[in-house]
């Protein structure tokens, strides 16, 4: 079988070649040969030959792969399942039959759509709910999918730290940092996101102080002023519940395994359990923006480089305090153009409040570009950048600093990033107020 099979051949080999010419897969290359290298092994019979190796060495042509250090597969894969849900519930919401990639594996099922996935009466689905219900229905449909992800967080995050466990044991260009981040017996915090918070702040395009934060009745204050209260107590619900990125979820058991490996006593937090005084001790390692993690406006003052926005607006850009000769007074996200992304993100290494331990904070104007410093920082040769970009010597301490990277992104996967501007920071405590 090939891609230029004749159509109706095998019915299932024309549904795989309708995804691939689908929307979802239109301006997704990499995502349209997995699906067809995985597709066409299955078809005849080739299942033994479908295995992250033989992926990876289709996505890397002309490249030695080695899954051991090298994600791709899995990132993709992850990023393929979605774009067949998507097609299934859209574009192909009347195709009798549907692909499934099993998690866990590569090989692809194709089995008869259930009753419960069946179309809905387009009579009834034509028929318009008044303004107010249609949102409370449409929030509550979110409710759902967000609780659903929350129950595959955490099988696709053990599913991942195998592959890091591997990876961090190879991991030693970036000793300089880590072995700021993690010494031997002492704390070190790894702080996912607040999604639901930041959530919350998108959809009713405002925003919120570390004080209002700290205070746990802020969804309602927030909402106070809503007319429609149907739907302020669901968007109060919502906001309650501990949702997250997975994307920072991976990112934190990369860390988790790194630090445990150091010999420090690494454990992952949710932000919201997280207070002030908590930052007076011990190291952190914060995986977002102010918006879902308020507490990065602790150290804004010894920074250069601030995340900046108007909610109203859904603006969000980088702010560069004090530019030097040739550089911008703002990085400003371009418009997203065919899928393809251009946006910001900082890394950042300060002191904590007391200045007994560090604070490492990943923060990107896009979950997009949160998750490309992530890739960055934990890529192999990121030390060696980063000593080579700070003018760092080898044996001496890694000083405090500030990165602005660029990071370029497609169907809302990373796939490029570089340093364009940084600041060796000062060593200054920032006291708690």
């Amino acid at each position: 079988m090939t891609g230029q099979r004749a159509q109706g051949e095998d019915p299932r080999w024309d549904l795989v070649l309708r995804i691939a010419a689908s929307s979802q897969l239109q301006h997704a290359p990499q995502l349209r040969d997995f699906l067809l290298h995985v597709c066409q092994r299955a078809l005849e019979g080739r299942e033994a030959e479908i295995s992250e190796q033989a992926v990876g060495e289709m996505l890397r042509p002309g490249r030695e792969f080695d899954p051991n250090s090298d994600n791709i597969v899995r990132v993709q894969a992850r990023h393929l399942r979605k774009k067949l849900e998507d097609y299934f519930a859209c574009e192909g919401k009347n195709e009798p039959h549907i692909i499934r990639i099993p998690k866990g594996g590569y090989c692809p099922r194709f089995e008869p759509r259930s009753l419960s996935e069946q179309p809905a009466d387009p009579e009834a689905s034509s028929r318009p709910f008044p303004a107010r219900k249609t949102l409370v229905y449409l929030l509550g449909a979110t409710c759902v999918v967000l609780a659903a992800l929350c129950a595959r967080l955490w099988t696709e995050t053990r599913l991942l730290m195998p592959a890091s466990a591997a990876y961090v044991s190879d991991a030693a260009p970036a000793r300089p940092l880590w072995d700021r981040l993690f010494v031997r017996g002492e704390n070190t915090y790894i702080v996912l996101p607040d999604s639901s918070a930041g959530e919350l702040l998108y959809l009713v395009k405002s925003s919120m102080t570390l004080a209002e934060y700290g205070d746990r009745t802020y969804p309602k204050n927030i909402l106070r002023g809503m007319e429609n209260r149907e739907l302020a107590s669901l968007l109060e619900y919502l906001a309650t519940r501990q949702f997250t990125v997975l994307g920072a979820a991976t990112l934190a058991a990369w860390f988790q395994q790194m630090g445990t490996r150091l010999g420090a006593n690494t454990s992952i937090r949710y932000a919201r359990n997280l207070n002030i005084r908590d930052f007076k001790k011990d190291n952190f390692i914060l995986l977002g923006s102010k918006r879902s993690i308020p507490f990065t406006e602790l150290f804004e003052s010894q920074l250069n480089f601030v995340l900046e926005a108007k909610e109203k607006e859904d603006r969000f850009w980088v702010r560069n305090r004090q530019p030097l000769p040739n550089e911008p007074e703002e990085y400003y996200p371009l418009p997203q153009s065919n899928s393809r992304q251009e946006t910001y993100a900082t890394i950042t290494l300060v002191p904590n409040l007391s200045g007994t331990g560090d604070v490492l904070m990943l923060a990107g104007l896009s979950s997009e570009a949160t998750e490309a410093a992530g890739d960055l920082v934990t890529s192999r040769d990121f030390g060696t950048v980063l000593a080579k970009v700070l003018s760092h010597r080898s044996g001496t301490r890694l000083p405090y600093f500030q990165v602005v990277v660029r990071v370029r992104a497609l169907a809302g996967s990373p796939t490029e990033s570089e340093f364009v501007a940084y600041r060796i920071l000062p060593f200054r405590a920032a006291s708690a107020r």
